[in-house]
């Protein structure tokens, strides 16, 4: 093992929080109780529509400039803050917030100086949003196999080709999306990013229908004979692929910290409702096999909450995440999707009704195994890692970490 990874795993950490972050929850919790109840989250949900007005006011409340440097006039914060405040977030609705520090960095290093300050503006006062594209019906876990072509001309670049399930791209100021340069043979070096603005003349957007998240659209993407000016050139041409591994563990970190948040708030669902469902003149919570995923749910849920945090930890020292970004959104993706069925099944009949948000948790929680990297492909560049990782030591207690 690495010795870099050695030394960490000899070293003790606090897990305790700073006096600032927890004021910092503590005022969240009561913003977030106050404009984001359940009863509008409710009402979203089976309208289908994001709650414009409540995201407004989190933004005006200085809380979606948490995480963004300084420079960007945001209020610079570590990596255990921004899991904080994400999972804090992503207790009360799955995209309910468009809370994302690293969007705001991404297009401050990517966005040409024509466009950068009006994108800026709008992310930073929460009024404008991005989407991201690079899944296509035959490139998804395969990322470098996309299709979609552009083709640069006199001022600017034609694109032609089709991306699907790319979250909120119908109601997006700007799509984000990944094309290849067909003159270029190696696929790492001919994906190209551009920000392509909503409407644009040969992009058409549709809706899909999904079984969740339904806060934020899921959207298919058509391009065709699509020109966009060099401006909307995002970063570097032939440069899109170190581009998006640049924060990618990062936004990895940061997207299990949403489904800890979501388990966080089926955990305390689930454990009321088992002490307050009578059965047989006794609370449910009394019967083993109920206290048997209670159990079972709360070392879930421990041990999201220590991974998180412990990886944040790491990050915030300059160490490498590679391995450990991935075990979490594994953990939390799989570990949330556990404690929400769990929840539904000890809700019986209530959790299955519409009227009690814990059947919405269960519908939001599932895609998660599957969307930003499948629990197969993660279980694959885990071990795969863990394993080179191990054979440079030959096995025995050095290679793990001992």
């Amino acid at each position: 093992m690495p010795r870099e990874r050695l030394e960490r795993r000899n070293n003790y950490m606090d897990f305790s929080f700073t006096e600032e972050q927890e004021l910092l929850a503590e005022n969240l919790v009561e913003f977030m109780d106050r404009e984001y109840p359940e009863s509008l989250i409710k009402e979203c949900d089976e309208q289908k529509i994001f709650p414009v007005e409540a995201n407004k006011k989190f933004y005006e409340a200085g809380f979606g400039a948490i995480g963004v440097p300084e420079e960007l006039g945001g209020v610079p914060a570590d990596m255990v803050t921004m899991c904080l405040v994400t999972s804090i977030v992503y207790r009360y609705s799955w995209a309910g917030c468009t809370y994302s520090p690293l969007s705001i960095m991404n297009a401050a290093d990517k966005a040409s100086p024509e466009i950068r300050t009006e994108m800026l503006e709008g992310l930073m006062s929460g009024e404008k949003r991005h989407s991201f594209g690079n899944t296509e019906p035959g490139a998804g876990s395969d990322a470098a196999g996309i299709k979609t072509s552009y083709k640069k001309v006199d001022g600017g670049y034609v694109i032609n080709g089709h991306k699907i399930y790319n979250t909120y791209a119908s109601c997006s100021d700007y799509n984000i999306i990944t094309a290849k340069d067909p003159e270029i043979d190696d696929p790492y070096k001919a994906v190209t990013l551009f920000a392509i603005p909503n409407p644009t003349p040969g992009m058409t957007i549709v809706d899909l229908p999904t079984i969740g998240q339904w806060l934020e659209p899921t959207c298919e993407t058509f391009l065709e004979d699509c020109f966009i000016p060099d401006k909307y050139l995002y970063g570097k041409e032939h440069g899109g692929w170190v581009q998006l591994m640049k924060h990618f563990e990062a936004e990895r970190l940061l997207c299990a910290a949403m489904y800890l948040g979501q388990a966080e708030t089926a955990f305390a669902d689930l454990c009321a409702y088992a002490n307050s469902r009578i059965q047989f003149g006794q609370p449910i919570g009394k019967f083993q096999l109920i206290q048997e995923k209670v159990c079972r749910d709360k070392i879930i849920l421990e041990s999201m909450r220590n991974m998180v945090f412990r990886t944040a930890w790491e990050y915030d020292q300059g160490k490498s995440i590679r391995i450990d970004a991935n075990i979490c959104k594994l953990l939390c993706t799989e570990g949330n999707w556990q404690i929400c069925d769990d929840g539904i099944q000890i809700l019986g009949g209530l959790g299955y009704c519409t009227d009690h948000r814990m059947q919405r948790l269960w519908r939001d929680a599932r895609v998660g195994r599957i969307g930003a990297g499948s629990s197969e492909i993660l279980t694959k560049t885990i071990a795969k890692d863990v394993l080179r990782e191990a054979g440079q030591y030959g096995g025995g207690t050095r290679a793990l970490g001992i």
